[in-house]
């Protein structure tokens, strides 16, 4: 109980920061923009554009935390709670495309056209996961298994190849049986093996009119295992209602 209470606490505590980080990456992304697109801090040379106080190191930061936050999340989130981690991939993309755009919309310098091609790139490259991510996610929500298989397509159902849906029934094993014409016989196929046992050693001693040696012959049968039990008990009182004759 307490376990599963600290692992739900550590995925919340992973998203939520993984949130933090994403927004502090944006913010510190936005604020560049604010100032023309480009900065620099430090160095021996003369800088044109220093940078906002702070984004310097909230770059790394952001970067950093983000992915230990992520890491919290995928170690203590279930089997298909790992699945969203995939949307950490699309939010950063796409939050960072939206930065792009709409600072190669609004123009001003250094913005324009050249911010609009990195903001495409980044929109297909954050909207690419969410084709395989939602559907799993819509499955999981309907309480389906994201892995199963769709049911099995008519080609397959009517060429005969196998399919990967259901496993085949085992088949039941029967006693080899053909007809005149050398084919298995439909009404032999369904006698199995207890049953034909039972009718061997019912109908083999017709015609006997001995009932010492149709008993001994059958508690022979039940002793070398070819009768079982039941099999015998009902051979048996089919013997003394016939005298011997079953």
């Amino acid at each position: 109980m307490r376990r599963s209470l600290a692992k739900s606490i550590g995925s919340l505590v992973g998203i939520g920061g993984v949130a933090f980080s994403i927004t502090l990456l944006s913010q510190s992304m936005r604020a560049v923009e604010a100032v023309g697109g480009y900065c620099a801090s430090g160095g021996p040379y003369q800088i044109r554009q220093s940078c906002p106080s702070g984004v310097a190191g909230a770059f790394p930061l952001a970067i950093i935390g983000g992915l230990v936050f992520l890491g919290l999340f995928v170690f203590c989130a279930s089997d298909r709670g790992r699945s969203v981690a995939m949307l950490a991939w699309s939010a950063l993309f796409l939050t960072l495309a939206w930065n792009f755009i709409d600072y190669g919309v609004k123009g001003g310098s250094g913005g324009g056209a050249g911010f609009l091609i990195p903001g495409v790139l980044f929109v297909l490259m954050g909207a690419a996961p969410l084709f395989y991510v939602v559907p799993n996610m819509w499955k999981s929500f309907l309480g389906q298994d994201p892995n199963q298989s769709a049911a099995p397509s008519p080609f397959l159902r009517y060429s005969g190849l196998p399919s990967t849906s259901a496993p085949a029934p085992a088949a039941t094993p029967s006693w080899p049986s053909t007809s005149g014409w050398g084919m298995p016989s439909p009404a032999a196929s369904t006698v199995t093996p207890a049953a034909s046992t039972a009718t061997v050693a019912g109908t083999s001693s017709s015609g006997s009119d001995d009932l010492a040696s149709e008993l001994e012959r059958l508690a022979s049968l039940h002793r070398r295992g070819e009768l079982t039990d039941t099999e015998y008990e009902a051979a048996k009182q089919r013997a003394l209602a016939h005298g011997g004759t079953t």
